[in-house]
Order: C-alpha cells, then structure tokens, then sequence
C-alpha cells in the first residue's frame, strides 16, 4: 500500500491503529462481522493474518476460551476465514 500521492508506502497496521473495531455482539455475530469487513475495506486491510488479529483481539475475554481450539491449530492458510466461518455455529451453540 502507498500514500496517496503514490511516493510512500504505508503500513496497514498503522491505519488500522488509528480505526477502532466495533464492539463484537454475541446477539448478532454476523451483523458484527459486517461492520468489521466494512472497517477493513476503509483501512484496506486484505490479508488473513491482519484480519485474523483484528477479529481475535475485538472478541471478549470471557469468550476467547470458547475459540482456543481453533487458536492454538489454526492453519497456515486462510486463519481469518477459519475462524470467522467458526463464530457462527459456535455463537447458536452458546445461545
């Protein structure tokens, strides 16, 4: 990514510092999800790992254990999509 004068590059993490997640909602896991992917796209944030962390730190502590499966093996390869698909059944489970 560059600045927009094209002359930069710029670091996504530090834009994304500067953008805070929404406050996740067990209630409604995929609306959630929604204003997250719209808080990626205007801070451009495309890669798995990125939005896999973004995803992880916006949870709530007293949820994290319900996930440290997927945390502890998640794969080389798509980690945010793994444990965005994952939220979902998980969160109707705890209902």
């Amino acid at each position: 990514m560059t600045s927009p004068d094209n002359k930069y590059p710029v670091d996504s993490g530090a834009i994304w510092a500067h953008i805070r997640a929404p406050e996740f909602m067990p209630e409604d896991p995929e609306a959630f999800l929604e204003l997250l992917e719209s808080r990626f796209h205007e801070a451009r944030i495309t890669g798995q790992l990125s939005r896999y962390h973004k995803l992880v730190s916006a949870r709530p502590r007293d949820m994290l254990s319900n996930f440290r499966d997927i945390y502890m093996n998640i794969p080389a390869h798509n980690l945010y999509d793994v444990l965005k698909e994952a939220l979902f059944p998980r969160m109707a489970a705890s209902e």
